[in-house]
């Protein structure tokens, strides 16, 4: 390798290690702290399971016009769980039927809770039934780091 480019890489690495550390130590400041324009939660959504969502689908379920949630995995999971809108947007298409945008709808946030009442399907295909959703009045950022269907966001 030309010493310009292990220079180059050598530098690239150093600024991610670098990022990655700040990163760290802001949480490690965060921790105990109540996030500035925050309103508190409740106790109960605090020790609630999150499931994450893309957005439109997300609206569909507040409003209560989407009451099932199509997976390749079962769920053992039943009661009242929070719902957290994924950063990734869902198909155009879904969103047209709300006469939306990707870029319309709240991203990245904990929008209500539903509760999950059944679960049926063949291997692969899934549905979850869902029942009494909930908006909460402000949307929530999680404080824990999002994962692909099922976290603790606090």
């Amino acid at each position: 390798m030309k010493e310009s480019a292990l220079h180059r890489l050598t530098a690239k690495f150093a600024r991610g290690a670098k990022a990655i550390k700040d990163h760290v130590m802001q949480s490690e400041k965060q921790k105990g702290k109540r996030r500035t324009g925050v309103p508190p939660l409740p106790p109960k959504l605090i020790r609630m399971r999150a499931l994450s969502i893309r957005q439109p689908y997300v609206e569909q379920i507040m409003r209560g016009e989407k009451r099932f949630e199509y997976r390749n995995r079962p769920t053992k999971i039943m009661g009242r769980v929070l719902i957290y809108a994924s950063i990734g947007p869902g198909p155009a298409s879904e969103f047209r039927k709300l006469r939306m945008e990707p870029g319309d709808l709240p991203t990245g946030l904990l929008m209500g809770t539903v509760e999950i009442v059944g679960c049926q399907g063949t291997v692969g295909n899934y549905k979850w039934k869902l029942s009494k959703p909930r908006r909460l009045r402000h949307p929530v950022p999680p404080l824990k780091h999002p994962q692909p269907v099922w976290f603790y966001p606090f």
